[in-house]
C-alpha cells in the first residue's frame, strides 16, 4: 500500500482479472485478444456502414431536393398559368345585351339546359365562347315569349 492506503502496483503484478461470458462463466483477460479483434472488425464495418448510409442519405437529400425544386416550378406555373386565363377571361367582354346561359337562365326563368338547347336549334342568338355559350338576352326573351304563348 501507498501512503494514501491505495494498493500499490507491484500488488498488481501478474493480476490476470476474471472477466463474466455470456454464459455466466469466468473466462482469463488474456483470452481477450481475439475478442479485441472481432471488436475492432465490428467497429469498421460499423464505419463502412456509416459511410455507405451516409452516401444514400445524400443521395436521398438531393433526390428530395430536385422533387421539391419540380414541385416548386410546377406550381409557379400553375400559378402563371392560372394568371393568364383570369387575364383572357376578363379580356373576353361580352357586347351589351349577351350573358351566359346561367345568367339568362336567372333573368328569364327558364332552365338553362332549356336555352342552351334554343342555343343549338338556332332559335335564339347565340355564340360558342371556348366551351361556353353565350346568348343575346333579347333572343332569349323573345323565344321565352313564343314558347310561352298559346
Amino acid at each position: 500500500m501507498n501512503k494514501n492506503g491505495e494498493p500499490a502496483l507491484a500488488e498488481f503484478e501478474g493480476f490476470v482479472p476474471a472477466i463474466p461470458c455470456a454464459e455466466g462463466r469466468e473466462r482469463e483477460a488474456s483470452h481477450d485478444a481475439i475478442e479485441h479483434t472481432a471488436v475492432v472488425d465490428g467497429l469498421e464495418q460499423l464505419a463502412q456502414l456509416r459511410q455507405e448510409f451516409d452516401h444514400y442519405r445524400v443521395r436521398t437529400d438531393e433526390a428530395l431536393a430536385e422533387l421539391l425544386a419540380t414541385v416548386i416550378e410546377i406550381r409557379g406555373d400553375l400559378v402563371e398559368m392560372r394568371r393568364r386565363a383570369s387575364r383572357a377571361a376578363g379580356s373576353t367582354k361580352l357586347p351589351a345585351g349577351w350573358v351566359t346561359l346561367k345568367q339568362a337562365a336567372y333573368d328569364t326563368g327558364y332552365h338553362r339546359e332549356r336555352i342552351r338547347q334554343w342555343a343549338v336549334e338556332g332559335l335564339i342568338k347565340a355564340k360558342r365562347d371556348g366551351g361556353s355559350w353565350r346568348v343575346s338576352l333579347e333572343s332569349v326573351i323573345a323565344q321565352a315569349k313564343k314558347s310561352s304563348a298559346p
